[in-house]
């Protein structure tokens, strides 16, 4: 399977591609993560992936916004938490990851490299 596997798309729930469908997805996923009591406020990014033509990415924006909402602020570069929408057909799906950058951006290939530099380094020093 990794042979033919770029990269690795964590989703937590789907539903069909409908913004009111987004909209129950968005509120189930993203507000045990953005709307906890005493929670430290959290930097996102949104990562929007679409392959069809059934919404626009301003509509997907517009309706996951809601459930963010402040304390937490949108950056681009240094952020706490990545926002993966992923559109495909008639199917939707939303996950938040934490440590995007540190797992190499869920490239399969890289994680590898990744692995065996840290084991050619513990053979090194033994």
């Amino acid at each position: 399977m990794l042979s033919w596997s770029k990269r690795l798309t964590p989703v937590t729930l789907t539903a069909s591609a409908t913004l009111l469908d987004l909209q129950n997805l968005a509120q189930k996923v993203l507000t045990p993560y953005f709307h906890q009591n005493h929670q430290q406020p959290l930097k996102e990014r949104a990562n929007l992936y679409m392959q069809m033509k059934k919404m626009t990415l301003e509509q997907i924006i517009r309706t996951i916004a809601p459930f963010i909402g402040a304390p937490h602020k949108v950056d681009l570069k240094n952020y706490d938490v990545l926002i993966m929408v992923e559109v495909f057909k008639n199917i939707c799906g939303i996950s938040v990851v934490k440590d995007f950058e540190k797992l190499k951006k869920l490239n399969i290939a890289s994680i590898m490299e990744s692995v065996v530099e840290k084991n050619a380094k513990k053979a090194f020093q033994n």
